[in-house]
């Protein structure tokens, strides 16, 4: 099953969450807010590296101690940085040292030999495992759930036991390979691009439909890159894309022998692929895609954009799926003007072996124990459990289903009721701030505040099923395939869409998942979201002090409401369309005081990471409002306890770092995890005087270079 908006779901351009980041472009992943959008995920998500974790480099000094080898990162010879001394061990660290190591020695040690391992990591495997668990339960009828909740456990033990099986039945997915196969032209290609679009079937392009960015109560179409989730290998010369082509031929054989095709032709349709996919890249820009949405907004009207191309025809299928569509956005300029060159009719056959490749890729799961052994190297969640696998999968097409169910049983009204009080507490003290920030002008705290009572607060979970989410219709068969099942999901999601599209776009719909370890800010609804899966220790607890609870949730809460203002979410409204309403001095100063916390975090070493400023901007204006916001609030409390508030911050974003986390984190839009927490607490003023650092020590940070903006 492609992934909720692999087929025109978008009720979102931009999702922010709240700790580490991926940009996914709908891919059997997370889509929170729907579709082929880019997804700016923000703190949770895990921080397990993509390759082996074996960290390659061992300094001297980590060999001369055993228990702590693990932990110590070797800080290049520079002068004094930001982030506290990383040259000392986590059991002999002091506040003045390094207060990530200080807090967190204890878990540290336990977990020496688990890189990649963080607290969100943590609870999200618990979580998985318990809904792993009920939906197993619940299928076999060990235990009761309403019929939509039943329907999606039903999806999980259906895929499970095909993941798990030595003969499964893959005729129907045998059949559509065969329809692809036996397409001669772009004709063909042509008649048949609806039933592609809203099947569970790849094209070279996706057409998706998504608010309009400066009215999001409208719908628009968008015109993007290819439809597939997983990426063919390269045809690079390095060792790493010489591996992966080798390991490709050797394995997509076993697949395509089962589907009826004889070596040589097989041959074919790999090389073929390849080439197709390579085409496709070197003709494509995806960098574009993630920029400012306001960067250039790329509009071409329907007609235009119909007689743009030789030799597919849109025509049809935009006619008979959004017949009012009046224009359509281009994500990618450099894709859309060379698509003639890439499909052109020389080019057919290695279109349509993309195609075939690329569907099999995808699909490997119908392929039972030989397709997940086949692909265990070229598809990364391949290489998770079946029993994740089969709950990523229920995941991505029952989303809002679990996540009613996961809220229901999982979160109780003691703990909404504290975190709604907590929500309140914040927003008050963050709307004192803004009326006595020194730097905007009377007409830009007016726009902050207008924005600030705006913003909608959701927590715990959905309470309904409605719209695109509720499957009561579709009837599953006991006797298909899973991939028949899937085929159905698409094509009733494809359709909802299309029936949806020229009406007015409700807003306040839950699209992340409850029981995520994470929380989110959305720009374009102006809201946060605070999910019951966030709402387990260590992250909170009913027995934490209040203390406590504002240095861990409460600087979560605060970071998240933080995004509305920082260099992005500030460019959307009160409404979330794409509006700048501040005056241009008034944004003048921002980017002045911005520059300054650019200028902070770029270039801090951390082991083999060098943090970029400008690319973790947004992440760290966002933790330097939120920890500012929930201190002021806590300070309040007659019984506020200093150091509980401090400690309960730094082990919020606890983790064991190496080599290939380091890696991801240097693409990514936040500071790794342990100069996060250490830089974001040098800008507090109460931090020096509740540890008494003074000037020398490694956490000491000149009043003149620390940064607050909110």
């Amino acid at each position: 099953m492609k992934n909720r908006g692999g087929i025109l779901i978008c009720t979102t351009v931009l999702t922010i969450l709240l700790g580490m980041s991926v940009v996914t472009e709908n891919a059997k992943a997370d889509t929170v807010a729907t579709a082929d959008q880019s997804v700016l995920s923000e703190q949770t998500t895990s921080t397990t590296p993509n390759e082996p974790v074996t960290n390659p480099v061992t300094t001297d000094q980590q060999r001369s101690n055993p228990v702590d080898d693990a932990l110590t990162v070797p800080t290049p010879e520079v002068g004094q940085q930001p982030g506290g001394n990383w040259n000392i061990y986590p059991s002999s660290a002091t506040p003045q040292d390094n207060y990530f190591y200080y807090v967190n020695q204890d878990w540290l040690l336990k977990h020496a030999n688990d890189q990649g391992t963080d607290n969100y990591s943590i609870m999200e495997n618990k979580t998985d495992n318990n809904l792993e668990k009920d939906l197993s339960d619940i299928s076999s009828g060990n235990k009761s759930a309403d019929s939509a909740t039943k329907q999606a456990a039903d999806y999980y033990q259906k895929y499970l036991t095909t993941l798990n099986s030595k003969k499964p039945d893959i005729q129907s997915f045998k059949k559509d390979i065969q329809e692809i196969d036996s397409m001669k032209d772009y004709s063909d290609l042509n008649s048949n691009m609806e039933e592609l679009i809203n099947g569970n079937l790849n094209t070279p392009f996706l057409i998706t439909a998504e608010p309009v960015l400066t009215n999001n109560l409208k719908n628009r179409l968008t015109f993007s890159v290819t439809s597939a989730t997983n990426k063919l290998p390269t045809l690079g010369s390095d060792d790493e894309a010489i591996a992966t082509r080798d390991l490709y031929y050797e394995n997509m054989p076993k697949l395509f022998r089962m589907l009826g095709f004889d070596e040589v032709k097989t041959k074919e349709i790999l090389d073929n692929a390849l080439t197709f996919a390579d085409l496709i890249s070197r003709n494509s820009d995806s960098s574009l895609v993630d920029k400012d949405p306001g960067y250039k907004q790329n509009i071409v009207s329907i007609s235009d954009f119909e007689n743009h191309f030789s030799n597919v025809d849109f025509l049809q299928y935009i006619s008979n799926s959004f017949p009012s569509a009046t224009d359509i956005r281009i994500d990618d300029p450099t894709f859309y003007d060379n698509y003639n060159n890439i499909l052109s009719k020389p080019n057919f056959e290695k279109m349509k072996d993309w195609m075939l490749v690329s569907d099999v890729l995808d699909n490997y799961y119908v392929f039972g124990k030989t397709g997940k052994g086949a692909v265990q190297n070229l598809v990364q969640e391949a290489s998770d459990t079946n029993e994740g696998q089969a709950l990523d999968a229920t995941s991505d097409g029952f989303r809002t289903i679990l996540s009613k169910y996961y809220a229901e049983n999982n979160l109780n009204g003691k703990t909404t009721n504290r975190i709604e009080s907590l929500v309140d507490n914040i927003i008050s003290a963050y709307k004192d701030n803004i009326q006595d920030n020194s730097w905007l002008s009377n007409s830009g705290k007016t726009q902050v505040l207008n924005k600030l009572s705006k913003i909608n607060v959701k927590i715990g979970g959905p309470t309904e099923i409605k719209g695109v989410d509720d499957f009561s219709s579709i009837k599953f068969s006991k006797d298909a395939s899973i991939y028949d099942w899937d085929k159905q999901i698409d094509q009733y999601i494809g359709q909802s869409v299309e029936k949806d599209f020229t009406t007015t776009n409700e807003k306040g719909m839950w699209t992340m998942a409850s029981y995520e370890a994470n929380a989110n800010y959305n720009p374009t609804e102006n809201s946060i979201t605070i999910p019951a899966g966030l709402l387990q220790d260590p992250i909170y607890s009913e027995s934490d002090s209040d203390s406590q609870i504002y240095g861990s949730i409460g600087a979560i809460i605060g970071h998240e409401l933080s995004h509305a203002f920082d260099n992005n979410g500030s460019k959307y409204d009160e409404n979330g369309n794409y509006r700048d309403t501040w005056t241009v001095a008034v944004r003048a100063k921002f980017d002045e005081l911005t520059q300054k916390m650019v200028d902070e975090y770029n270039g801090i070493k951390f082991d083999y990471l060098v943090e970029n400023g400008q690319q973790t901007l947004g992440e760290n204006i966002a933790d330097n409002g939120g920890l500012n916001v929930a201190l002021q609030v806590a300070k309040s409390l007659s019984d506020f306890d200093a150091k509980e508030f401090f400690s309960a911050y730094a082990a919020n974003s606890r983790m064991i770092p190496g080599y290939y986390v380091e890696s991801d984190y240097a693409t990514d839009e936040h500071t790794i995890g342990p100069i996060r927490i250490n830089v974001a607490l040098q800008n507090i003023d109460d931090f020096y005087t509740t540890y008494n650092i003074k000037p020398g020590d490694a956490m000491w940070l000149d009043p003149s270079k620390r940064v607050r903006i909110w």
